[in-house]
């Protein structure tokens, strides 16, 4: 029953373990936001949420309050997050979450293997850094 988050090369990550209290998750996603916020103020950061050790069953609502939540950090964001799940339920779930981030337009991809979403966040990072222009 825990939710953490690291911050690493351009990636804020988000790992949960069993099930996590509605509130508390909020409160430790808006603390990774904000940790992230401050530790680069340059850096657009990648989104990587790892629940494939969660037990939690978000409803439609929770996940629209989340993405609202990441919303109001959009500024900070690159504009992609990868979530890994280890549960067909988790899947549906994680395509659902990315249909309410579309608003913030994120785009959102579900893996069932850390290597292939980090692979993903680098190819996008890749996409989104050679489409700027040079200064």
């Amino acid at each position: 029953m825990a939710l953490t988050y690291r911050l690493r090369e351009g990636i804020l990550h988000f790992f949960t373990v069993a099930d996590v209290e509605f509130q508390e998750g909020t409160n430790i996603l808006e603390a990774g936001l904000q940790a992230a916020a401050s530790a680069e103020p340059d850096t657009k950061w990648q989104l990587l949420f790892d629940i494939r050790e969660s037990s939690e069953n978000r409803s439609g609502p929770e996940l629209h309050f989340i993405a609202m939540v990441i919303g109001e950090h959009r500024s900070i964001l690159s504009g992609s997050c990868a979530i890994v799940v280890a549960q067909p339920l988790h899947y549906g779930l994680g395509r659902m979450f990315g249909e309410y981030l579309k608003y913030y337009s994120m785009d959102t991809a579900v893996f069932h293997e850390i290597e292939a979403a980090e692979r993903w966040l680098t190819e996008r990072l890749r996409l989104v850094t050679s489409c700027q222009p040079s200064s």
